[in-house]
């Protein structure tokens, strides 16, 4: 009887582990700080409308980011990258913030360092952006991707940089989102 005693401890052992998996994070990173998953919460979570479920799990970042990104847009992109993009690079929510925190970087330059900002801020939030809008992430929401439609364009078309803008015209007029857009 001992042996099958051991035996079913470690069956028992192996199933918690398998069960338990919800609660590390996606790519086995044991640092990422994801929260555990829970539906009521969810469902009563201010940004559920632009945060994917797989996205929730890391709401406390997304919320310490979005309580900075007026304030402090410098330090909410650090975070971003470090907390947020790193455990989930491919997040639709993450993307987004990191195309509004470089334009805000940019507007928040000087005059005379607009020049290089566009290279160094408004290309990337660009390039960005194309990449969200070309998505085929299911759970990306509309709400979202229309929110970053109506903030990057302003931005391109003040900048006017046609090589930027007309691409990003031509993902939302033709792109495999186009039907997300009002």
């Amino acid at each position: 009887m001992g042996k099958h005693k051991y035996i079913l401890f470690c069956f028992l052992i192996l199933a918690e582990a398998v069960l338990s998996k919800e609660d590390v994070c996606d790519i086995g990173r044991t640092d990422c700080h994801m929260r555990s998953y829970n539906d009521e919460e969810y469902q009563n979570y201010q940004h559920k409308n632009i945060t994917n479920k797989r996205e929730f799990r890391l709401r406390d970042q997304f919320d310490s980011v979005e309580e900075l990104k007026t304030s402090k847009p410098r330090l909410a992109l650090h975070q971003l990258e470090q907390n947020i993009l790193e455990v989930y690079p491919e997040s639709p929510r993450g993307l987004s913030l990191k195309v509004e925190l470089l334009a805000r970087l940019f507007q928040n330059l000087r005059p005379e360092s607009q020049e290089v900002g566009k290279t160094q801020l408004m290309k990337p939030a660009v390039e960005t952006a194309l990449e969200l809008l070309r998505t085929e992430d299911k759970d990306i929401s509309e709400q979202l991707l229309n929110q970053v439609v109506d903030f990057i364009i302003p931005f391109c078309v003040e900048l006017r940089v046609r090589e930027w803008t007309l691409p990003l015209l031509k993902e939302i007029l033709y792109g495999k989102n186009k039907d997300l857009y009002p």
